[in-house]
């Protein structure tokens, strides 16, 4: 019993290695500025309030707001992600 339970174990330490192998790399900013894209499904071409308060609250932190438009929000959510370049945050 518990020869099956090292196997075990030993054997889900080798997977979860394995994970950590294939994570992307994180890039840290040069100016050490977070920037988050967050895109909301709106007919508002203005910046949300608390989109704007939370940018000046927080200067090491940059949200850059894309209001998409409602008949065409669905092609490019999926276009970004199979690019490869989704944005942070999605509001539908």
């Amino acid at each position: 019993m518990k020869q099956a339970f090292k196997i075990g174990l030993s054997i889900a330490a080798f997977i979860a290695m394995g994970f950590f192998l294939f994570l992307p790399e994180i890039k840290t900013p040069v100016d050490g500025k977070i920037r988050l894209k967050y895109w909301m499904v709106s007919g508002l071409q203005e910046q949300p309030f608390h989109v704007t308060e939370f940018n000046r609250t927080h200067k090491n932190i940059s949200v850059e707001v894309t209001a998409l438009p409602w008949n065409e929000h669905e092609k490019k959510i999926l276009t970004s992600i199979l690019s490869g370049n989704p944005p942070d945050l999605i509001f539908l």
